[in-house]
């Protein structure tokens, strides 16, 4: 009943008023290739992460409801996470830290801000946590049913996101740690687990490189965000562990992270086989994307929180049983940090979440520039009441303006970052429209878009300013018969 009581609360505090913060670009993405993969395209717009867009495409990526369903996609993956967690909780100390581990996967920021979001990276995380508690089963029972559902599970993380291939240790770590098996059946039992993820993995692979797929992101190579053991290996991991720790002191709390450690300290010493099975969990989680990857957006980082939660739950747990005037501080510290950060932070998500105290770079990219859905949202609401006329989003993150203006039609260009011939071909686009009829055009200032190419004449009918006031957005409505500006050659 309490387990019960827990995921309820969980589905519901991640719900309600789940819209507040405005479609991010990648979300836009997601449905947009979810939408692909409803007529037909399975493949191609998902590529990195088929999983995720199938359960998109499940879930029905049409507007106006399409944001909703996505997010809600991404909360339901989440019950499977977070009820995996009190298992593993409970059966590596007591019913009492799984219990706790849940209330704080409830309540920490980082999953807070995440979870309501319509990306892979919670959803991977939350397969993650399926995946070792599985891979816990294994060791627990040595059944050769664990070790075939272990393979398909370390699969489907790969299969929800390319980077899920970090979990590929975790069989091998399973049949390692699994107490008193002889080394044939150690042998035995990693043998299937493997050759049930081959059997899935290998024929995928194969697929998306006979038809001419990127292949190699799901061998763990993706050239833009993923470095290897070269020269910058030693100032990347140091740039890297500094960012981990600046995002999880943001999203944490030193707190949370203090009792981590003594916690997770504690549980070593008490229990060493599974806090040790939870300590390569976290390595693996976390040790990519501080290893090898080029940039770390706190997103990146997600896999490893809930091993930080499991951390400070057990341990918290087993420190109280063995001091017992040790559980009242450890409480007390827990109840501080509830009032102090988890309360107020969940109050903004549902409410304001402008004022959130996020990261530096997540403010720039979820709320001050481009790839925000701020703005572009306004615009797209604006359309719905405006003339019905053609409409052509130039903007990054022109799926936010498309998906809040229907039943209002947004067309949204491939724009290209590096082409000019790319940009030259959406203004003679917008200037053929203005031939049969005036139009709308949603803009902002960016590097690869220059506005000033816009047929003219034409009318701001509307200007949005995102947080923090360093961008806007505008919708211009351009004339009949507009034409380009003509170039002289002094013209940059």
């Amino acid at each position: 009943m309490g387990v019960s009581a827990l995921l309820i609360t969980y589905f519901f505090m991640r719900l309600h008023n789940v819209l507040a913060l405005p479609l991010f670009m990648d979300e836009g993405f997601h449905i947009r290739a979810a939408g692909a993969a409803l007529q037909g395209d399975l493949v191609a717009p998902g590529q990195g992460y088929l999983l995720h867009t199938w359960i998109n495409a499940l879930l029905g990526p049409q507007p106006p409801g399409a944001p909703w369903t996505a997010r809600v996609g991404t909360i339901l993956i989440g019950l499977a996470g977070l009820a995996a967690l009190y298992a593993l909780a409970r059966g590596f100390v007591s019913r009492r830290a799984g219990f706790l581990a849940a209330a704080l996967w409830i309540a920490v920021p980082h999953l807070v801000f995440f979870e309501r979001m319509a990306l892979s990276d919670p959803r991977l995380a939350s397969l993650g946590v399926v995946a070792v508690w599985i891979a816990w089963r294994l060791v627990r029972t040595s059944r050769v049913l664990w070790a075939v559902a272990l393979g398909g599970a370390v699969f489907l993380t790969v299969l929800m996101k390319a980077s899920g291939i970090l979990w590929l240790p975790l069989p091998l770590v399973a049949v390692l740690l699994a107490p008193r098996l002889s080394p044939r059946r150690r042998l035995t039992l990693g043998l299937i687990g493997y050759a049930v993820f081959a059997a899935l993995y290998l024929p995928l692979v194969g697929l998306l490189r006979n038809r001419g797929y990127d292949y190699r992101l799901y061998l763990g190579q993706s050239g833009h965000l993923l470095g290897g053991f070269d020269v910058g290996l030693t100032d990347r991991l140091a740039q890297n562990v500094r960012q981990a720790w600046e995002i999880d002191l943001a999203y944490l709390g030193w707190p949370l992270l203090a009792l981590a450690v003594l916690g997770g300290v504690a549980w070593l010493w008490q229990r060493p086989r599974a806090a040790l099975f939870a300590l390569l969990a976290l390595g693996m989680a976390a040790g990519a994307p501080v290893v090898f990857g080029l940039s770390l957006a706190s997103r990146y980082l997600l896999g490893h929180t809930p091993w930080v939660l499991l951390a400070a739950a057990c341990g918290a747990d087993l420190i109280a049983r063995r001091w017992r005037w040790a559980g009242l501080p450890i409480l007390s510290s827990l109840a501080a940090w509830v009032a102090l950060v988890a309360v107020p932070f969940q109050r903004d998500a549902w409410n304001a979440p402008v004022d959130l105290p996020v990261t530096q770079s997540d403010r720039a990219v979820y709320f001050a520039y481009d790839p925000s859905g701020y703005g572009t949202r306004e615009i797209g609401q604006a359309l719905r009441s405006a003339d019905p006329l053609p409409a052509l989003g130039l903007v990054a993150n022109c799926q936010s303006a498309r998906l809040a203006a229907y039943p209002r039609v947004v067309e949204c260009p491939t724009i290209r970052w590096d082409s000019a011939g790319a940009q030259a071909a959406i203004f003679e686009q917008a200037e053929a429209l203005a031939a049969d009829g005036p139009l709308y055009v949603i803009g902002e200032a960016l590097p690869y878009i220059d506005l000033s190419a816009l047929p003219q004449p034409y009318t701001v009918l509307m200007t949005v300013s995102r947080p923090d006031g360093l961008t806007s957005v505008s919708l211009y409505r351009i004339e009949q018969g507009a034409r380009r500006p003509v170039r002289t050659l002094g013209d940059s």
